[in-house]
């Protein structure tokens, strides 16, 4: 399935590589389960609020029932690779949402 990559700037992102893949492919199928698997999902890179931001979004319509399973793998996925999640500007019931490392700021920064 296509995905659409935007990177707005460059973007120094630190972390382990297996905990940041799985969490994005959690994130993409989250963002597939809103929309009904319709829609080009999207992955935008930049650097918001001071730490670096990946914004993960369907362009399909919102709506159903998220299967629990999917929602609790998610949020495994963002805590293990230390990622803070937080609506897109759409709002909680969007089709998209943010996740930030700050953890990834603060080891750029020293």
């Amino acid at each position: 399935e296509p995905i659409h990559v935007i990177a707005h700037r460059p973007v120094t992102c630190w972390g382990e590589r297996a905990p940041t893949r799985l969490l994005i492919e959690r994130a993409l199928a989250l963002v597939a389960a809103r929309t009904g698997g319709r829609g080009l999902r999207c992955l935008e890179i930049d650097w918001q609020e001071h730490a670096p931001t990946l914004r993960v979004r369907s362009q399909g319509e919102p709506g159903g029932e998220l299967p629990p399973e999917t929602v609790a793998a998610f949020r495994a996925a963002a805590a293990r690779a230390g990622a803070r999640v937080a609506p897109d500007e759409h709002g909680p019931g969007g089709a998209g949402l943010l996740l930030r490392f700050e953890q990834s700021a603060d080891a750029a920064a020293t």
